[in-house]
């Protein structure tokens, strides 16, 4: 899904923060952190996994990929390494570990000014409405000056790279999906919409999103604000159980891929990056079939086996798991 996929994660973010009416409280600097640390600690014991076994399927070739390796480790370790422009293959080691830290330091963010959050929860429709404008409008502003920046005048190598990450990976760009989500989900509180014309909308938006995306309505620097605006819409049209997509997400099978989709998101990048090694050899719609089963079945074992309490350390989580083992080999 690409960058599809990365801007409907973020605006989910923000949307189910104003949708729920959650206050973000006013805490110290290592509240802060702990608070932001603890929203991905369950899948933690998980992601370090997926870094190591995405490590070897993206193994460094040159002193220079060990060298950036050698100092993104205990950035992975933290969440932080977004903060470090992405210029070498091994910054996240398993790429979608990279919104996982992004999103981390957006948190970080948002409980560092939480009235300018909780002020949202007070807006009415016209605040929100303005806005969503203003936002759009910024961000508009933006893709129109990165692409007329010189980026030759950017004194390093690869300067391509380094503006890729400011406009595409940095969470200093995406909390504006964030904000926006944030917008969404309150004008979804405040503005009523019948069942009728929440399914009307949702059907046109899907239909309207197909449309764009196979006839190429725009180029790499519009499209990010195409597609939020189309999600946008979707998101307020369809957050309604009564509604005809609702019923559809309240489905057993959604809800099912739901509770293992935090595994399987870790999961299916460390996976592909090791068949690599064999897609000269394997057909590629074969080897899709092959990464989505063992992502699935590997995804469903980790949630039952490889999830963390709220108070569990990694040490205890690995003797709760190796116990058994044990057990057996004594036997």
């Amino acid at each position: 899904m690409g960058i599809i996929g990365v801007i409907t994660f973020f605006m989910l973010s923000g949307f189910l923060l104003q949708y729920k009416g959650k206050n973000i409280p006013s805490l110290f600097w290592r509240e802060r952190f702990c608070v932001c640390r603890n929203k991905f600690r369950k899948l933690y014991l998980l992601y370090v996994l997926t870094l190591i076994v995405a490590f070897i399927g993206r193994f460094p070739k040159s002193s220079a990929d060990w060298g950036y390796a050698i100092i993104s480790f205990p950035l992975n370790l933290l969440y932080i390494h977004d903060l470090v422009p992405h210029t070498a293959i091994n910054n996240s080691f398993n790429g979608p570990a990279w919104y996982i830290s992004a999103m981390f330091i957006i948190w970080l963010i948002v409980y560092s000014f939480p009235q300018m959050i909780n002020n949202i929860l007070r807006f009415d429709k016209v605040k929100c409405i303005k806005g969503i404008v203003i936002l759009i409008f910024i961000q508009s502003a933006y893709k129109i000056g990165e692409y007329y920046f010189p980026i030759q005048l950017i004194p390093i190598n690869h300067p391509d790279l380094y503006m890729t990450w400011i406009s595409y990976f940095s969470p200093f760009y995406n909390i504006g999906f964030f904000l926006l989500g944030c917008l969404i989900g309150r004008l979804a509180v405040v503005v009523k919409t019948s069942i009728f014309f929440q399914n009307v909308y949702s059907i046109l938006t899907l239909l309207v999103s197909v449309l764009v995306l196979f006839n190429n309505f725009y180029t790499e620097y519009s499209k990010g604000i195409i597609f939020e605006i189309l999600i946008a819409i979707f998101m307020l049209s369809v957050m309604s159980e009564k509604s005809l997509f609702g019923k559809i997400l309240s489905l057993r099978v959604f809800e099912w891929f739901g509770n293992i989709s935090g595994s399987f998101f870790l999961i299916h990048g460390a996976i592909n990056y090791n068949l690599r090694y064999i897609e000269n050899d394997v057909q590629k719609p074969l080897l899709f079939f092959v990464s989505l089963f063992i992502s699935v079945g590997l995804s469903v074992l980790s949630d039952k086996y490889l999830m963390l309490d709220r108070n569990e350390s990694i040490l205890q989580a690995i003797r709760k798991i190796a116990q058994p083992i044990f057990e057996v080999v004594r036997r």
